[in-house]
């Protein structure tokens, strides 16, 4: 089945298998490594995307559900200027996570921050919900998702 999309920013027709997983289309067809398929149950977040302005389980989506849609991955992602901003916002509140969670982390803090310039504790926890890992220290996490919104108003 040929399944036409946005794939960061460029305009991709697949001929694939309807039934195969985002994840599985992102790393073997297209060898976006970055994008991890882990728990394939929607748990863990290594997997996360950004679909249509949205957070999104690659693992959880079958590919003829993404048929015209807009897909972004941390490899997409990282040309932006968002992506330095969100890094160095990260570094300045001491927030380093592992290299697992990474871009989990910086999606749904850039996905987070486009809806909500200035977020409370309580909705950054929400947004980081996708994502579990042992790395976190979740004030380090909150104080670098905080410190990325100041430096996305300053800019």
């Amino acid at each position: 089945m040929i399944i036409p999309m946005i794939l960061n920013g460029k305009e991709v027709a697949p001929d694939v298998a309807p039934q195969k997983r985002l994840i599985e289309l992102l790393r073997e067809d297209f060898g976006l490594l970055r994008t991890r398929g882990e728990c394939y149950h929607g748990v863990c977040g290594r997997c996360l995307v950004i679909l249509n302005e949205r957070l999104a389980q690659a693992c959880l989506i079958p590919v003829f559900a993404v048929k015209g849609q807009t897909i972004i991955t941390i490899e997409g992602f990282e040309k932006s200027p968002e992506y330095k901003t969100i890094l160095k916002g990260f570094s300045r509140a001491g927030f380093y996570p592992c290299d697992t969670c990474l871009g989990g982390r910086i999606l749904a803090t850039h996905v987070l921050l486009e809806t909500l310039h200035t977020p409370t504790d309580g909705e950054i926890h929400k947004a980081m919900s996708y994502s579990h890992c042992a790395c976190t220290n979740l004030s380090a996490l909150t104080a670098g998702v905080r410190e990325a919104g100041r430096l996305r108003e300053g800019r």
